[in-house]
């Protein structure tokens, strides 16, 4: 119990924190079930909506990687908007990295050649 009360102090001082500067990753939204997704105030499934919307295929801009709750991973938008989940318990993914700091290929198919 004292675990999850330190783990929700955490996240909810990193939510109420602007977005941290340095490097982003691009991440593209490819929910497995094929739905838009509300963006999040603070980095819980259950928060309250931030009022913008990304639909499926989208590219985002991500400054910030969270473990929250239920290992769900929390992808702060780098543009300050909010939070979306990576995955969703009972859904399946969300968000598929895109690439690296830079906006490279996380794997170059012709590095073995």
């Amino acid at each position: 119990a004292a675990a999850a009360r330190v783990r929700a102090a955490a996240i909810a001082t990193a939510a109420a924190s602007p977005p941290p500067p340095g490097p982003t990753t691009k991440w593209v939204y490819r929910p497995a079930n094929d739905k838009p997704i509300d963006v999040r105030d603070m980095p819980a499934i259950r928060a309250a909506r931030a009022g913008r919307r990304i639909n499926p295929g989208q590219v985002v801009e991500v400054s910030e990687v969270l473990s929250g709750e239920q290992d769900v991973k929390f992808l702060r938008l780098a543009d300050g908007s909010g939070w979306v989940f990576q995955s969703k318990p009972n859904v399946g993914v969300m968000f598929e990295q895109a690439g690296g700091f830079d906006g490279t290929p996380l794997c170059d198919s012709g590095a073995n050649r």
